[in-house]
């Protein structure tokens, strides 16, 4: 499971820099962007799943390397969001 939260990370992260993404979306012309959304979602399950599963195989099986991909990015973004409101 660590390599595939390894593995998605980045893909997630340059999901839209990829051509065949990127034109999709630029040929989208519909007003709520319907491609895009899509692919949005996408790039949240491809980040959010991997952190989900891993936090909850470390409860089920205490193991070191389950937590530091489960837990540590719910801190960071926990940190970033708090940080963002009080701008």
């Amino acid at each position: 499971m660590e390599v595939i939260t390894i593995c998605f990370i980045p893909v997630s992260l340059r999901l839209f820099k990829f051509g065949a993404i990127r034109q999709a979306i630029k040929d989208d012309k519909t007003p709520l962007l319907n491609t895009f959304f899509a692919y949005s979602l996408v790039r949240l399950e491809m980040l959010l799943m991997p952190m989900l599963v891993n936090a909850v195989l470390y409860y089920v099986f205490m193991n070191v390397a389950f937590w530091l991909y489960g837990h540590y990015p719910f801190s960071v973004y926990s940190l970033y969001f708090s940080y963002a409101r009080t701008l």
